[in-house]
Protein backbone atom coordinates (compact mmCIF):
# COMPACT_ATOMS: atom_id res chain seq x y z
CA UNK A 1 0.00 0.00 0.00
CA UNK A 2 1.09 3.26 -0.77
CA UNK A 3 1.65 6.18 2.03
CA UNK A 4 -1.53 8.01 2.59
CA UNK A 5 -3.45 5.99 0.26
CA UNK A 6 -6.62 4.36 1.66
CA UNK A 7 -8.04 0.79 0.90
CA UNK A 8 -11.92 2.18 1.41
CA UNK A 9 -13.73 2.94 -1.59
CA UNK A 10 -14.32 6.61 -2.71
CA UNK A 11 -17.39 8.14 -1.82
CA UNK A 12 -19.45 8.53 -5.25
CA UNK A 13 -21.81 11.73 -5.62
CA UNK A 14 -24.02 10.77 -8.73
CA UNK A 15 -25.52 13.61 -9.03
CA UNK A 16 -22.06 15.55 -9.51
CA UNK A 17 -21.06 12.65 -12.32
CA UNK A 18 -24.71 13.01 -14.05
CA UNK A 19 -24.47 17.04 -14.20
CA UNK A 20 -21.07 16.86 -15.34
CA UNK A 21 -22.33 13.98 -18.06
CA UNK A 22 -25.14 16.44 -19.15
CA UNK A 23 -22.63 19.37 -19.65
CA UNK A 24 -20.23 17.32 -21.60
CA UNK A 25 -22.98 16.19 -23.87
CA UNK A 26 -24.14 19.86 -24.33
CA UNK A 27 -20.88 21.16 -25.34
CA UNK A 28 -19.37 18.10 -26.67
CA UNK A 29 -17.38 18.99 -30.21
CA UNK A 30 -17.86 14.95 -30.66
CA UNK A 31 -21.26 14.82 -30.05
CA UNK A 32 -22.32 17.30 -32.66
CA UNK A 33 -20.13 15.73 -35.21
CA UNK A 34 -21.75 12.61 -34.54
CA UNK A 35 -24.98 14.16 -35.80
CA UNK A 36 -23.29 15.72 -38.38
CA UNK A 37 -21.89 12.64 -39.68
CA UNK A 38 -25.13 10.85 -39.76
CA UNK A 39 -26.74 13.48 -41.28
CA UNK A 40 -24.27 13.73 -44.22
CA UNK A 41 -24.40 9.43 -44.58
CA UNK A 42 -28.06 9.96 -44.37
CA UNK A 43 -28.23 12.48 -47.08
CA UNK A 44 -25.80 10.65 -49.56
CA UNK A 45 -27.48 7.23 -49.16
CA UNK A 46 -30.75 9.05 -49.69
CA UNK A 47 -29.22 11.13 -53.03
CA UNK A 48 -27.96 7.22 -54.10
CA UNK A 49 -31.51 5.77 -53.64
CA UNK A 50 -33.46 8.48 -55.38
CA UNK A 51 -30.83 8.05 -58.32
CA UNK A 52 -31.96 4.28 -58.79
CA UNK A 53 -34.90 3.12 -60.80
CA UNK A 54 -37.84 0.98 -59.23
CA UNK A 55 -40.59 -0.07 -60.09
CA UNK A 56 -42.30 0.78 -56.39
CA UNK A 57 -43.17 4.09 -55.10
CA UNK A 58 -40.23 5.83 -53.00
CA UNK A 59 -41.11 7.03 -49.61
CA UNK A 60 -39.41 8.76 -46.61
CA UNK A 61 -40.27 7.94 -43.42
CA UNK A 62 -39.18 10.05 -40.16
CA UNK A 63 -39.04 9.11 -36.41
CA UNK A 64 -38.17 12.41 -34.92
CA UNK A 65 -38.62 11.40 -31.87
CA UNK A 66 -35.37 13.36 -29.75
CA UNK A 67 -35.31 17.14 -29.14
CA UNK A 68 -31.70 18.80 -29.37
CA UNK A 69 -30.43 22.46 -30.15
CA UNK A 70 -27.63 23.85 -31.32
Amino acid sequence: MLLGMSTAPAKTNLGDQNTMAVVWYQTSAEVKTLYVQGYNVARDNLATKLATQSEKPKAIILDISYHFRY
